[in-house]
Order: structure tokens, then sequence, then C-alpha cells
């Protein structure tokens, strides 16, 4: 089981939110743990594989040094019928499970580190994700 899954569901099927992944993030907007955050500027979709994957790319590069925080958990799950199924006869089965990213939202955390290590660090990160990202601090 990923550790970035959701622990319990109540339902496997949810409907889905296209109307929700247009707005613009409103809670998650600075670093709240750490002093340097990595955030999003589109709307786009996160896999457990790719949250998994930057969160090696993070250890490797910082070579276990650095405090960080993973702010999301895959807890939508998307549906897929089979191939060669026609129209109807109910919902498809389970196939991901997904975090919708809105615009702004503040996916990783970092405490205050190098900022040449951090960069070589989004780069590799950035190519990796779906969506453009950011680096952004915390001002007190």
């Amino acid at each position: 089981m990923n550790q970035f899954l959701q622990k319990n569901w109540k339902w496997k099927n949810c409907q889905k939110r296209q109307r929700k992944m247009k707005s613009k993030e409103l809670s998650y907007i600075t670093p709240n743990f750490g002093k340097i955050g990595i955030k999003s500027c589109e709307n786009f979709l996160i896999t457990p594989d790719q949250l998994e994957m930057s969160r090696r790319i993070i250890v490797r590069t910082f070579s276990k040094k650095i405090k960080f925080w993973i702010n999301i958990r895959c807890n939508t799950p998307l549906t897929k019928k089979p191939i060669g199924i026609r129209m109807g006869k109910g919902k498809g089965r389970l196939d991901k499970w997904v975090f919708p990213v809105k615009k702004g939202r503040i996916i990783f955390e970092f405490e205050d580190t190098n900022f040449d290590i951090l960069k070589k660090c989004f780069n590799s990160i950035s190519k990796r994700l779906p969506g453009k990202l950011k680096i952004v601090r915390k001002y007190n």
C-alpha cells in the first residue's frame, strides 16, 4: 500500500469534480511548516507514483540532511471502463487514485536550506510533474 493513498474511504467511486478544478486554491497558499515551498501554477492531477518519485528525488538531492513535508494525499478515485465495452452498464472499475492540485497550492515544503541545491531539486521535480511549478518563500 502506498503512503500517499487515503487510509479509509466510504465509497470507491465518486462523481467528477471538474467545476472545482477551474478555481484557485484558497487555503494552502503559503508554507505553514517550512520556510520554502514548491507551489503549483496550473490545475492538474497528481498520482501517488508521481509523489513517490518526487519524494525520492528530494531525498537523493539533499542526501537525507533536510526536513521536508508533502502536503497532499491522493484521495480522489478515477474509474475507467474496459476497452471494447459499449456505453451504459454502470460506472467502470477503479483505475487509479489522484489528487486534484489547484492553481496556487503548496505541494512541498522545506526548512531553510541552500538555494542552489533546492533549485537543482526543483528543476528535476518540475520536469516530471504534469503542471507548472514555482518556488515561494515564507515572509514573517
